[in-house]
Order: C-alpha cells, then sequence, then structure tokens
C-alpha cells in the first residue's frame, strides 16, 4: 500500500495532486488564522465619536456591532420573538458584553475609548455609558406586559474606571424600551461576519485531488 502511494505521489499527476492537497491546507490554516486573529476595528464619526465596531470575536466567530439609539422593537425585528436576536441565551449575550469591554471600549493609544467613555457618538451621561444586548423576551400574559431580558457592558469615565463590568438589566415593556431617553445608555446591534468555511476548503481540496487522481487511472 504504502509502496503504491510512494509510487503515485513521484509520478506527474501525484506530484500536481500533491501540490493542490499542500494548497488547500494552507488555505485552511489561513482562514482559520484569519478568524482568530482579526483586528478589532473601531467605526468612527467625523468627530472620532465612537459609532461601533467591526471583526468582534465571541466566542469563536466574528460579528460586527453597531450602536444605535431607538427603540427595542425598531431595532430587533420586534423584539418579541427569540429569532429576532443574534445572542439568545444570558450566556452568549454576557460573552458578547464582555467583548465589548475587552476589545471595543479600549483605549488603543490613539483615542482612549475606556477612559473617555463620553467619545461614545450615542452617550452624553457624566459617570459612565452603557451598551445594552437584549437576549430574551418573557411575556406576562396576566398582566399584557413584556420584559426583555439583556446584558449590559457598562464602560465607566476615568474617575470610576475599575468598575467597568457586565451587568443584567430587564426593561420593562419593550413598547416603552426606548433608549433614546436615556443618556448613557444604547443598544448594541450584532451582525455576524461572513468568513470562508474551513469545511469548504477542505471539500474543494478533496474534490480536485480526486479528479486528477481519476483522470491518472484512466490514463494508466
Amino acid at each position: 500500500m504504502w509502496a503504491y502511494v510512494i509510487y503515485f505521489k513521484n509520478t506527474k499527476y501525484g506530484f500536481y495532486v500533491m501540490k493542490i492537497v499542500k494548497l488547500g491546507c494552507a488555505l485552511l490554516l489561513s482562514a482559520c488564522i484569519s478568524v482568530s486573529h482579526a483586528n478589532v476595528i473601531h467605526v468612527t464619526d467625523g468627530n472620532g465619536n465612537l459609532l461601533g465596531a467591526e471583526n468582534v470575536l465571541v466566542d469563536g466567530t466574528l460579528y460586527d456591532v453597531t450602536f444605535s439609539k431607538g427603540s427595542c422593537i425598531a431595532l430587533y425585528k420586534g423584539c418579541d420573538d427569540l429569532s429576532d436576536f443574534v445572542f439568545s441565551t444570558q450566556a452568549s449575550s454576557v460573552l458578547a458584553s464582555t467583548a465589548l469591554l475587552d476589545t471595543v471600549f479600549i483605549d488603543t493609544g490613539a483615542v482612549n475609548f475606556d477612559t473617555n467613555h463620553l467619545l461614545m457618538a450615542n452617550c452624553t451621561f457624566v459617570n459612565f455609558c452603557a451598551a445594552v444586548t437584549p437576549f430574551f423576551e418573557i411575556s406576562d400574559q396576566g398582566v399584557g406586559h413584556v420584559y426583555v431580558a439583556t446584558n449590559v457592558a457598562i464602560n465607566y469615565g476615568l474617575v470610576f474606571n475599575s468598575y467597568d463590568a457586565v451587568a443584567p438589566r430587564n426593561f420593562f415593556n419593550t413598547e416603552l424600551a426606548d433608549l433614546s431617553q436615556y443618556a448613557g445608555y444604547f443598544y448594541a446591534v450584532w451582525t455576524p461576519v461572513d468568513v470562508p468555511e474551513p469545511s469548504t476548503l477542505i471539500l474543494l481540496s478533496l474534490g480536485l485531488a480526486g479528479l486528477s487522481f481519476s483522470r491518472y487511472r484512466k490514463q494508466s
């Protein structure tokens, strides 16, 4: 068996097949590295105020995030179904909020989004700015209200910077969960980033290798 493999590898067709397999492996490795080491890009307006970020890594997946005022209903497709939220569990919402504190609300050297929290475009509260990530809604059929379960990434100003934290919040009634009236709060609207799937690269490489091998056998 191994003798045949070595013989095939040393033939002209075997040489090209090995090249294809090696290329596929290189593409696979490159895709994995690009996902795990992608740099966060801070998105700002003309005055340097933070509007959101790109390539935020949350539990192995990249997301773009936009910080917006407005209502939960308007920003989250009605805010009345689990499928309306990108993160639909307490744990995943905590991870997303933590990623904001660890990779977005930071001092970059050029711009200090952590110590100067008022650089966030949708925040005017002197003590802190808080990004709200909803993940669940609970209807109270008896009362007729809807509770929106959220986690909040709280970025305090320079004086209280050590108190930055992720905290749970519940906004009573989605009809009233409009953050436009709150100086320190805004919604984090998440969007998954499309990246090449490693499995696709593997299948492409194997398919090309199989096609080349099939042609080699027909000509032998």
